[in-house]
């Protein structure tokens, strides 16, 4: 399962205002078998849901098994790749930047989002995080992430006192 933070914005709790769900993106996973991918299940999840998005999450979150390998990622993507071509992967890459020598962008991941405020990113900015990945991806995230007409502005803490 996602960590807890994200079962809330898909929709997995009991409060649906505002959630993925509620917007009508559904939702499966599947569960890992000994804290790593069951291959045999996602071949199963991923040809009978032919999902728009395969999501990844590098991370452990709050559970116990190991984080995610740039090498196990890399094993990831190719699988969905080839099982379901029309899939974009999605990487959840927070607490994985600059842990490894490359990243899931150069192995096909077709969209990676992370942090700027954790781990090694700590200390880089005051808020918020990245995207990075085929154009035209990124650009959805942005408009969908930012009100229309206000894609080239952000925050404005430089000009702000700090509390």
């Amino acid at each position: 399962m996602p960590y807890d933070t994200l079962q809330k914005v898909i929709g997995l709790t009991d409060d649906k205002r505002g959630t993925l769900a509620e917007k009508g993106v559904k939702f499966s996973y599947v569960p890992l078998k000994d804290n790593l991918v069951d291959y045999d299940e996602a071949e199963k999840i991923l040809r009978r849901d032919q999902p728009k998005v395969v999501a990844i999450q590098r991370s452990r979150g709050y559970s116990t098994r190991k984080t995610f390998t740039i090498d196990q990622i890399k094993e990831m993507i190719a699988f969905v790749k080839k099982v379901s071509p029309q899939s974009i992967v999605f990487i959840d890459n927070c607490y994985g930047e600059f842990s490894e020598k490359h990243e899931a962008t150069e192995y096909g991941a077709d969209l990676m989002a992370g942090s700027l405020i954790k781990n090694a990113g700590g200390g880089l900015a005051k808020m918020g995080g990245y995207i990075v990945g085929k154009k035209d991806l990124v650009e959805n995230a942005r408009l969908v992430l930012t009100a229309p007409g206000c894609t080239d502005e952000g925050a404005t803490i430089g000009n702000l006192h700090d509390f």
